[in-house]
């Protein structure tokens, strides 16, 4: 159940997972899917973005950047 796609141009209404380096407003790319709990009730998903602005640069395989469904919106 994906809200979002990989490559999906988004924006950030609120704060990453576990960081809130990234201000609200910043917008980046959809890089990575990170699905949690797959089969279960509680299955989710977190979104890694990659960010515009180099200053937000992280590794892809790492946990800063990921995102809940409700804290990104689709932008251009």
């Amino acid at each position: 159940m994906n809200i979002f796609t990989v490559n999906d141009r988004v924006v950030t209404t609120g704060f990453a997972y576990y960081e809130k380096n990234v201000p609200m407003g910043e917008k980046g790319t959809i890089v990575k899917i990170r699905h949690r709990y797959s089969g279960t009730p509680n299955a989710y998903n977190q979104y890694k973005v990659a960010f515009d602005k180099t200053e937000y640069k992280t590794d892809l395989d790492n946990l800063d950047n990921l995102y809940d469904k409700s804290h990104i919106e689709l932008t251009n």
